[in-house]
């Protein structure tokens, strides 16, 4: 598969923004996350879901590159976190679509961690 297009971390902040306005609880993202659903970005105390966020700020379609540790690794490079969507999340997430969240959990931020260096 071909590399995904660089982007900035502002970007992918614009990218969320965008997910927020435009697509979060519409459409297919009504009924996000689903069973398929393994990770998700976790930014300002709300979830998004990685290869569509990678998506809208590189400008490519979510089938011209890998989830899972390609797309971990390149929202990680950029300073987001990554957290394993567990049944416990994935269903919290579908209950409650557009209100914020609380803060990702301690035991959550291990995976994917999102420090850049």
């Amino acid at each position: 598969m071909p590399k995904i297009p660089r982007t900035t971390p502002a970007d992918l902040r614009a990218a969320m923004e965008r997910f927020d306005r435009e697509l979060r609880g519409r459409g297919r993202f009504a009924r996000w996350p689903t069973q398929a659903d393994r990770f998700a970005l976790a930014h300002d105390g709300r979830y998004y879901p990685p290869k569509i966020i990678i998506s809208l700020a590189a400008g490519v379609g979510v089938h011209t590159f890998s989830g899972g540790a390609e797309s971990t690794r390149y929202t990680d490079q950029r300073g987001l976190v990554t957290v394993p969507l567990d049944a416990a999340l994935r269903a919290q997430l579908r209950a409650v679509q557009s209100a914020p969240l609380p803060e990702v959990a301690p035991n959550l931020d291990q995976k994917g961690g999102g420090d850049a260096e």
